[in-house]
């Protein structure tokens, strides 16, 4: 089982990757973030597999992650 972290601002996109990783048995989606400093302390505590990371967040870009 892959444990991947999803760090996007917007709602919409967030609500459709997580529809898309559920049909893949395989991957479970362990925490979601919105911005760099949230997507810092659930990769920490998390230790993902896998993270889906939106460029363009609003306390700096996924680079800066």
């Amino acid at each position: 089982m892959f444990k991947v972290i999803i760090v996007e601002d917007s709602r919409l996109v967030k609500l459709e990757l997580k529809s898309q990783l559920k049909k893949v048995d395989y991957i479970t989606c362990v925490a979601e973030a919105e911005n760099i400093e949230q997507a810092l302390k659930v990769f920490e505590k998390h230790q993902p597999d896998l993270v889906f990371l939106d460029v363009d967040l609003p306390d700096g870009n996924g680079f800066d992650f």
